[in-house]
């Protein structure tokens, strides 16, 4: 009798050990039937460097930028490391299909003032939207560290009411570490690299062409079922 109530209970603590082996499973990051919605790129580093075409020549510009919730270059037409909201999900283990989608909105205005008199200027506004479809896979491991490689395009669109228009297409790679330490939540952070592939601006008829690369070390968050 002794022996069956030992081996009883055995059953039931190896029953309670392979479910809480299976809950831990299904709570890890990047498993089969996640979605997962994360807010990326919030701060980091990003090093930028634009080529245009001129006339007689090629011009080059780079910046630099440190940014908390904000990047230096969303107002500009290119941006292509501003914040945005991502969607991912995970039709088998490990692998993601997904995009992020970004908006910013610019509006510009100045005043002069001389001789107690002041006039105001409208310098005109216009609205960017950002859509960079991906795939991905994560690595997990361990239960609450891994990695998440991922790869697509991004392509970045800005029109005014000033008749200036701009678009920039980049392939887009990243690989973020996944930091879990709380179930469900996942910290993001590691290099991204939008590699300039074309881009265009028309204003008034008078059109550039250009190519922007960002080149980065950012971070975002991620929150998963």
């Amino acid at each position: 009798m002794q022996a069956q109530r030992i081996a009883g209970l055995m059953l039931a603590v190896g029953f309670l050990l392979s479910e809480t082996r299976a809950a831990q499973a299904d709570e890890k990051f990047g498993h089969k039937g996640t979605f997962a919605v994360s807010a990326e790129r919030l701060f980091g580093f990003v090093y930028s460097y634009q080529t245009s075409d001129t006339a007689g020549g090629t011009t080059t510009e780079s910046r630099t930028n440190i940014n908390l919730l904000h990047n230096g270059e969303a107002d500009r037409s290119t941006g292509y490391s501003t914040a945005r909201i991502g969607f991912d999900y995970f039709p088998t283990d490990g692998l993601s299909l997904g995009a992020a989608l970004g908006y910013f909105h610019v509006a510009a205005s100045s005043t002069f003032e001389a001789g107690g008199v002041s006039s105001t200027t409208d310098g005109g506004s216009g609205d960017a939207f950002l859509f960079a479809p991906r795939i991905g896979y994560a690595f997990m491991f361990a239960a609450s560290a891994g990695i998440w490689p991922r790869a697509g395009i991004t392509y970045v669109t800005l029109s005014t009411d000033s008749n200036l228009s701009a678009h920039a297409l980049a392939l887009t790679l990243e690989a973020p570490l996944v930091l879990t330490p709380i179930p469900h939540v996942a910290f993001l952070i590691g290099p991204t690299l939008d590699l300039g592939l074309s881009g265009g601006t028309d204003n008034g008829g008078t059109t550039t062409s250009y190519k922007l690369t960002d080149i980065g070390l950012q971070a975002g968050l991620a929150i998963y079922p």
